[in-house]
């Protein structure tokens, strides 16, 4: 009843999920705000991230390589950080470590309790809690603040950028499709800017029908021919009928004798060749004088009610004169004199004179007289009435004319007569009215859309075959200027300022990464009672004292859990634990934590996982669902594959994924250092949908296949032991070659009896070689041979793939290859092929033609034959399901950008790489053509589609730098301001010398960085034009701290702590910047203890705190500060004269001023040069990758920061 209190517990009991789970849609963008992260992180892992923080229960896929174990340790932190209490589960302890010592290096290891064992001790888990009782609160870094608000402000700028460029506009596209549009037709003529209405009408459908449209006219232009000069230019009609050829030259006569009429009559009356302009005119004299005969017929109908017709024979004038001076007179003169005027034209009226309407009716009678006197022409009114019968029988000839083809409106300056000839050239060309109506009908259809410029153009002469590209020019052109001048980020963009905010988002996001885990810890260690006080004995405070002081005595660590419910919370709010260890310590009767994390839960039993599913509020399932399940499987020495009893256990993955239960998935892989590592499992396995990053060297495999010609012993040996001394012989091969040794190698075999043959083999080669020895279980990463079944989380830089399988001494192949028959077989294949790092090579006697899918249905033996293919080199098939970018429509820019390069003498490969994600553009190396010299990136489609800026402008890269490519951005809108320009600047990186071809190790976003012994090359003392080094007796040396050494080792190095803080005082006033490492070495000489001691480490990262001194991280490699110098202001370097450092323990900071030193003593330096003199500088005189990686990162910083910079001939200079 407990455990069905859970929802996820419930679920599993009830087959279905019990509580209402929203989808996980990772959306557009990933907010990169309100988290805490003390690592790097990409979108998908921010996304897993934010969501645990909101409570989510939810499954989390992460393939091989996508940094499962960094997203869960900043999950964890982040929430920490927020309050939250957590419970990570691991089932191996090899997994629970790794992210233990994540956690260890941001410093959280004091708030976090381990107990994967249920065989824990007392006293190790009271040490922890002791030293955590010991913290006290620390001051949180005051210009966390202020980082977090500027890297805010810079990243909305970023985003600005890229969202302006790919945000559909009204339209239906975004500015990089419009700007692309325009590239592919920027050879058309230009129609200038399309108009406003035209552009507000637009949308994607729009423009697609525009486009068909254009086609459709383009197609008829060519059927015609010469629009421009054709016969049947006049014809406007856009309907075809049958009727026109029949009725045309009938019309054609009518119309040109009516035509004829009216040039007779109109002659006379425009005294030359009449032009229409002239038909116009006498039309209007003839209506003039028929408005001025209608105006008088009016008025004298009007005045005829009161006057007789004789009254239309007066002269109005005198009588309204005479009329007018009798009204100035006074009363009686002006009746006598109104009596008298009306007297006389009594006569003219029918009844009796009005004298109050006299004076209007004499205005009217003038009228009459001027309106008849200007509709009288009484010489021409014959010609006009000629001409009216012209007209008309020309106006009907011309009208039943249209009716049958419609023409163009006759020109005011066109003269009768060359009309009536335009009549003649279509009746001569009619053969052609069908195709041209067709021109007609499809230009007509362009103009409804607005588009009379495409038209009009067409008729003037524009080639059909640039009618669509002009159309598309016009339209991209047109709408990208509106566009950029609509948005300031847009508008207002420099590539070189926009480089210059990325350089600075990345430097802020560095400090603001390390002030995060500072934020953290003191946000945690705030939570830490003050234990110096006295306490209740029988508080929890009091309790866990006496627990301390007596060693646990009595108390049992679940005891001791349940006594402290406030308390342990407070001091280590994470517990890391197995899903035994958890069920057998955590009461279920404790308050819940906050969210439990699994990891590797692909191989937890769900009946194990259940127990400490049931103790969180929320889960975090993390796994594979393609890599291994939980099995009983090569447990045993030995196993009788031919008849396989064992099946696979269903893991909590499995169960919780059976649910439907919420998931989301890391997408991006970062172990591979080459893609064909992880292409085949990428295209088999994952259908495609992993983020992988292109090489520098793409265009060779680093998954090979050595032939062997071996036998498989099918008998209780199970062994080819041809194959085992092959994979012998390549390990011994490596171990003494210069360059391979600084590898790491790990074997992989498909059962227990061969991995044991190449374990006892490389036993009996270590006895005669002990160098062999030496590097095989000494190194740093020290050599590995595993099985299928337990090679999961497992890497190396080289894996030795032993197929073992083969033809028996009669020749005979079975299809029985152990665990890859099994149901899920495959998912053991898929594990097995994603360990390398750098390369892996396949030994096998057995071939793909060897394998008859027939013989075996099972999905493991099918993917193994693929697999064998792949190493020997066939390419792999593509099939419907897998994913692949297709931009076809938005290739213009790039495809422009590489034909110009070709044109220049460079082999160019578009969209370098094997899985979604692409460079742009490859060049290929002219000296070693299996290499690229350059890769350009454009902000195209997948810049737009990052969903933090973090990817965008740093992570990917990051990542593409640390593969060996050298790498060039075209930004779309200085392409579109200047395309020359950008093409000069890549021509000149181009024409730049080459730099050395180092093979350095960089950090790798999302997996931790495997840290690989120093193995050198002697430098060459001079090379041809460079300078000699300066003397490195001119530099100031790096001394030793002179530390006191105690003769005896303290028995409680608690107790020794403020000796310890002295001791790190005097080291860092006398080598500081110094590395951590060196800190930690110092120390434990002095106080004469090993310096792995895992207490001294934690308390030296107590100690650090404590004494206010300023750190900086670099590939995991923590620096010290004093806290009166600033890292970013520091100008001092020391030379290493002996060996009391490694290269790796200097801090980039002072690399780049050996660097800037360097250069003023030696005024210019190539790249190469450069990185040797730099290592001289500070003190090394041999060159390896590691010394060249530190060297290059220094020379990169100096240059970030403006200390030096490339001169014409690409040498370095201040």
């Amino acid at each position: 009843e407990e455990l069905e209190k859970n929802d996820i517990v419930k679920s599993l009991i009830e087959g279905k999920l019990t509580w209402d789970a929203e989808p996980m849609e990772i959306g557009s963008t990933v907010s990169e705000d309100d988290v805490l992260l003390p690592l790097s992180a990409d979108a998908s892992q921010l996304f897993a991230i934010k969501e645990a923080a909101a409570g989510k229960s939810f499954v989390l896929h992460g393939p091989p390589g996508t940094g499962k174990s960094q997203t869960i340790t900043s999950m964890i932190a982040n929430g920490l950080a927020k309050g939250q209490r957590i419970l990570f589960v691991a089932e191996k302890m090899a997994a629970l470590e790794v992210v233990y010592n994540r956690l260890s290096g941001i410093g959280l290891q004091p708030f976090c309790l381990e107990l994967h064992s249920n065989k824990a001790k007392k006293k190790a888990v009271l040490d922890q809690l002791q030293r955590t009782t010991e913290i006290t609160a620390a001051v949180p870094p005051e210009e966390f603040e202020s980082r977090a608000n500027e890297i805010k402000a810079l990243r909305a700028e970023l985003n600005a950028y890229a969202t302006a460029l790919h945000k559909k506009q009204d339209c239906g596209l975004s500015l990089y499709e419009m700007v692309n549009m325009y590239e592919e037709n920027k050879g058309a003529d230009d129609l200038g800017l399309a108009p406003d209405e035209l552009l507000d009408s637009l949308d994607k459908a729009k423009i697609s029908n525009a486009t068909l449209l254009a086609e459709k006219l383009s197609s008829s232009m060519r059927i015609v021919g010469d629009i421009a000069g054709s016969p049947l230019k006049d014809v406007t009609d856009i309907t075809y009928s049958q009727k026109i050829r029949s009725l045309l030259e009938e019309n054609t006569l009518k119309v040109k004798e009516a035509l004829t009429g009216l040039d007779s009559a109109a002659r006379p009356l425009c005294g030359g060749d009449p032009t229409f302009a002239d038909v116009s005119a006498i039309l209007g004299d003839i209506d003039t004088k028929k408005t001025h005969r209608a105006n008088a017929d009016r008025i004298r109908s009007d005045l005829s009610v009161r006057w007789k017709d004789s009254f239309f024979e007066v002269d109005p004038k005198p009588v309204s004169e005479e009329l007018a001076k009798v009204r100035l007179k006074w009363a009686i003169p002006r009746m006598l004199g109104e009596n008298a005027i009306a007297k006389a034209l009594k006569e003219h009226s029918k009844a009796g004179v009005k004298k109050d309407a006299l004076e209007q009716d004499l205005k009217n009678l003038a009228s009459f007289r001027e309106e008849l006197s200007l509709s009288a022409d009484d010489d021409k009114k014959e010609l006009y009435d000629a001409f009216e019968r012209a007209y008309s029988e020309y106006k009907t000839s011309s009208d039943s004319y249209a009716e049958l083809l419609k023409t163009r409106e006759p020109e005011p300056s066109e003269t009768v007569v060359s009309r009536s000839l335009m009549y003649d050239k279509i009746s001569g060309a009619k053969d052609g009215l069908k195709e041209w109506i067709g021109f007609n009908s499809a230009a007509k259809e362009l103009d409804d859309l607005g588009f009379n410029s495409v038209t009009n153009a067409a008729r003037s002469g524009l080639s059909p075959d640039m009618v669509r590209s002009s159309l598309r020019r016009q339209i991209a052109y047109s709408l990208a200027v509106r566009t950029i001048d609509s948005e300031p980020a847009l508008s207002s963009f420099s590539g070189v300022m926009f480089d210059d905010k990325v350089a600075q988002f990345t430097r802020i996001d560095k400090e603001l990464m390390e002030l995060t885990r500072k934020e953290i810890y003191c946000r945690l260690s705030a939570k830490v009672p003050n234990f110096t006080i006295e306490s209740a004995q029988n508080s929890e405070l009091g309790i866990l004292q006496r627990a301390i002081r007596s060693g646990g005595r009595g108390v049992s660590i679940r005891k001791l859990i349940s006594d402290l419910p406030t308390l342990l919370p407070r001091l280590c709010p994470c517990m890391l634990m197995s899903p035994l260890s958890a069920a057998q310590y955590l009461d279920p009767s404790l308050e819940l934590f906050d969210m439990v994390v699994f990891d590797e839960a692909s191989q937890i039993p769900t009946c194990k996982a259940v127990g400490a599913l049931a103790r969180g509020k929320s889960a975090v399932i993390v796994g594979d669902p393609k890599q291994m399940p939980p099995t009983s499987f090569f447990m045993a020495e030995q196993t009788d594959e031919e008849h396989l009893d064992e099946e696979d256990l269903e893991s909590i993955l499995d169960d919780c994924l059976a649910l439907s239960m919420p998931q989301t998935h890391l997408l991006w892989h970062y172990r591979s250092r080459h893609e064909s590592l992880i292409t085949f499992s990428n295209r088999k396995f994952y259908d495609n949908r992993l983020y992988t990053f292109p090489s520098v060297n793409d265009r060779e495999s680093k998954v090979t296949m050595v032939q062997v010609d071996g036998i498989f012993d099918r008998g209780k040996g199970r062994t080819n032991k041809a194959e085992a001394e092959a994979v012998i012989n390549e390990v011994s091969r490596i171990c003494h070659d210069p360059e391979l040794c600084k590898r790491s190698v790990g074997v992989v075999t498909f059962n227990i009896n061969q991995q044991n043959l190449i374990d006892d083999l490389l036993q009996e080669a270590c006895k005669n070689d002990p160098e062999l020895e030496k590097w095989a279980y000494d190194s740093e990463e020290p050599m590995f041979i595993k099985n299928l079944e337990n090679v999961q989380g497992d890497e190396r830089d080289i894996i030795l793939f032993s197929v073992g399988y083969g033809p028996d001494e009669d020749g005979n192949v079975y299809m029985n290859f152990g665990p890859l028959n099994r149901d899920g077989g495959w998912r053991r294949l898929n594990v097995a092929v994603s360990r390398a790092r750098y390369e892996m090579k396949v030994f096998s006697t057995l071939t793909p033609e060897m394998i008859d899918p027939g013989r075996s249905s099972a999905a493991g033996v099918t993917a193994l034959r693929s697999f064998l293919e792949f190493a020997r080199g066939r390419e792999l098939p593509v099939n419907e399901n897998i994913l692949f970018r297709s931009n076809d429509d938005l290739t213009a820019v790039g495809d422009a950008i590489a034909g110009m390069l070709n044109d220049a003498g460079y082999e160019t490969v578009r969209n370098v790489g094997r899985s979604e994600y692409k460079i742009d553009i490859g060049v290929v190396d002219k000296e070693n053509p299996d290499k690229y010299m350059l890769g350009i990136l454009l902000d195209g489609i997948p810049y737009g589609n990052s969903k933090t800026a973090r990817d965008r402008d740093i992570s990917q890269i990051s990542v593409l730098q640390g593969l060996g490519w050298k790498l060039h951005r075209v930004w779309t809108m200085d392409w579109w301001d200047n395309p020359d320009m950008e093409i000069k600047k890549i021509l000149d990186i181009l024409a730049a010398p080459p730099e050395p071809d180092p093979d350095p190790k960089p950090p790798k976003i999302g997996e931790s960085e495997q840290e690989t012994s120093e193995k050198t090359d002697k430098i060459e003392e001079s090379t041809e034009g460079a300078s000699p080094a300066s003397s490195v007796s001119e530099y100031k040396e790096y001394k030793k701290a002179d530390l006191p050494i105690y003769q005896s080792a303290p028995t409680d190095l608690n107790s020794s702590r403020a000796t310890i803080k002295e001791l790190m005082s005097k080291v860092i006033s006398e080598e500081a910047p110094v590395s951590r490492r060196i800190m930690i070495r110092r120390v434990s000489e002095a106080l004469n203890i090993p310096s792995n001691s895992k207490q001294l480490n934690e308390i030296i990262g107590i100690c650090k705190s404590q004494l206010e001194i300023k750190t900086t991280t670099e590939d995991e490699m923590e620096f010290l500060w004093p806290k009166d110098i600033s890292p970013d202001k520091y100008s001092d370097f020391r030379i290493t004269l002996n060996k009391e450092r490694e290269i790796t323990d200097i801090p980039r900071e002072e690399v780049a001023n050996a660097v800037v030193q360097v250069i003023g003593d030696q005024v210019s330096l190539s790249q190469q040069d450069l990185i040797k003199e730099g290592a001289k500088a500070l003190g090394f005189m041999r060159l390896g990758s590691i010394i060249t990686s530190v060297l290059e990162k220094g020379i990169s910083y100096a240059s970030s920061n403006n200390l030096i910079h490339r001169n014409a001939k690409g040498n370095w200079i201040l």
